[in-house]
């Protein structure tokens, strides 16, 4: 079924990943805003990319997170919680695992 719909289903992913800000509350957003399951939505990923949807979100998060940090107008705290995070501390830890420093080291 996954492989028949194809063309329709991109479109679909397409517009649910623009709306992404957090990779942690995406299984939240899609089942709500999408009616698609999580599992559902990974599958769709995995198919049309070959990486996790973890994987996909965080890579289509990291120029976005890097663009706002270099862009001058907003603090890390900022930065932080337009992409949905509660605490900055964990944006710093997502950043830094995912991008090999620290915000404030990027920033620098």
């Amino acid at each position: 079924m996954l492989e028949r719909s194809k063309c329709s289903n991109m479109g679909i992913l397409s517009n649910i990943i623009s709306k992404v800000k957090n990779m942690h509350i995406y299984k939240y957003i899609f089942v709500n805003k999408t009616h698609l399951s999580p599992k559902y939505f990974g599958d769709l990923v995995k198919i049309h990319t070959g990486i996790t949807a973890q994987e996909f979100i965080r890579q289509y998060l990291k120029p976005r997170q890097k663009n706002r940090l270099l862009d001058g107008h907003s603090t890390i705290n900022e930065v932080a919680y337009s992409f949905g995070f509660k605490y900055p501390q964990h944006f710093v830890l997502f950043f830094k695992r995912n991008v090999g420093c620290t915000p404030k080291e990027f920033q620098q």
